[in-house]
């Protein structure tokens, strides 16, 4: 479940664009374990995506920035990978990618868990729960594993 921080105003034209940002706090993970949290603002409907970063570790840059939100949160996660951090959510799983298409009506918030040989819908910032960190991975190994099934998908259908 995504965790949001509720944030109002008295002003309703200041609430209509406060409703349009969503803040993530999302799990920190160093050697198998939670090492902290990392706070992520970002708006659903904002292109190119941008992902704004709170609770700053000194090597992150204060916000990152993709096509859509799922490549903003692979660039975040580039930088954490160089100082041994994973994300806890589901868009730095192995086994999630996102679809072309998801892609494109989410804006990457959305996108595609390979499980148990089928295909499940998550949110890229939904929690992983700490018996599931040994199933965190790099942006690497995910594309590699994309690539795999694709190319499985293709041996079967006979392509």
């Amino acid at each position: 479940m995504l965790n949001h921080r509720a944030i109002t105003s008295k002003t309703p034209i200041i609430n209509q664009v406060i409703n349009m940002i969503n803040i993530a706090v999302v799990a920190l993970v160093a050697n198998g374990s939670k090492a902290g949290d990392i706070s992520l603002s970002f708006s659903r409907t904002e292109r190119p995506a941008r992902l704004f970063v709170e609770n700053n570790q000194n090597f992150l840059k204060p916000c990152y920035q993709g096509e859509d939100y799922f490549y903003a949160l692979r660039n975040l996660r580039i930088d954490l990978e160089k100082e041994g951090y994973f994300l806890a959510c589901k868009g730095n799983l192995t086994s999630v990618y996102p679809s072309g298409m998801s892609a494109d009506m989410s804006n990457g918030l959305i996108a595609y868990q390979y499980e148990n040989g089928e295909l499940l819908k998550v949110n890229i910032f939904d929690d992983v729960p700490a018996d599931q960190y040994s199933h965190l991975g790099s942006v690497e190994n995910q594309k590699k594993l994309r690539r795999s099934l694709i190319k499985t998908r293709k041996l079967q259908r006979g392509k």
